[in-house]
């Protein structure tokens, strides 16, 4: 009888034996499979953080990209105004020469018994102005007040539309526009400067401009037209080299 007990100890023994070292088993997986999910989800954490970076990288250099295409742009911008400052100096000096040979004209001709007279570009005595008008005028373009600038030229086409800087005025209408991003109205303004000035100075910088303003509005056929015939009537000029530019983007 005592036997039997023993041999049957024995036989659960072996028989739970399997068991056991089964359980065993799976906790020992359950806790690789633990650990294998925690280093699976520290590498996902850590490559979401990378992609982010990477991601955030990728918008931050765009960003400086644009950014430093804007700056460009501006200081493209303020370039053309310090150029056209100079331009606007050097019609002023052409302009006021002429006009004082034109007096030394007339008064020699007075001199000699003529009826020869000689109209006074900046304004006469009693009158506007004008060249204080236009002073005012540009120094709020400068200042970037574009609103008070346009109201200044404007008042200067209005009352002095008859002297030495009208087409200068009426180019800078135009500019205040653009510069503001209003290109509609700087369109009417650039193209009333060139249908009323042909021969200004300006005439070139006008129509790039006024291709430029068009360009924004994407009429860009038209505008097209008008980068090409720049190239074409005044090669080797700063606008023609714009105007080509401008045609790259079309590329």
């Amino acid at each position: 009888m005592k036997k039997r007990y023993i041999l049957a100890a024995a036989l659960l023994a072996v028989a739970f034996a399997p068991g056991c070292a089964t359980r065993r088993q799976v906790q020992e997986l359950s806790l690789e499979v633990r650990a294998v999910r925690q280093d699976l989800y520290v590498i996902k954490s850590e490559n979401a953080r990378l992609d982010s970076l990477f991601r955030s990288n990728i918008d931050q250099s765009r960003k400086l990209n644009a950014d430093f295409a804007a700056y460009v742009s501006r200081l493209d911008d303020r370039m053309q105004m310090v150029e056209a400052r100079l331009e606007d100096a050097v019609t002023l000096i052409n302009r006021a020469s002429g006009a004082i040979e034109s007096r030394n004209s007339a008064q020699t001709a007075r001199s000699l018994g003529s009826d020869t007279s000689s109209a006074d570009t900046t304004g006469t005595p009693g009158q506007m102005d004008c060249e204080k008008v236009y002073k005012a005028a540009y120094y709020d373009f400068v200042k970037e007040s574009y609103d008070l600038a346009v109201s200044g030229f404007q008042n200067y086409l209005k009352n002095c539309s008859k002297t030495a800087l009208a087409d200068n005025a009426q180019y800078w209408i135009g500019e205040c526009y653009y510069l503001q991003k209003k290109y509609e109205l700087a369109q009417k303004e650039f193209e009333t400067m060139i249908s009323q000035y042909p021969s200004s100075e300006r005439i070139r910088a006008a129509r790039l401009k006024l291709g430029k303003a068009l360009y924004n509005q994407r009429f860009k056929t038209k505008a097209k037209s008008y980068f090409e015939d720049i190239i074409k009537e005044f090669p080797g000029t700063d606008e023609a080299q714009e105007a080509a530019q401008m045609l790259e983007r079309y590329k």
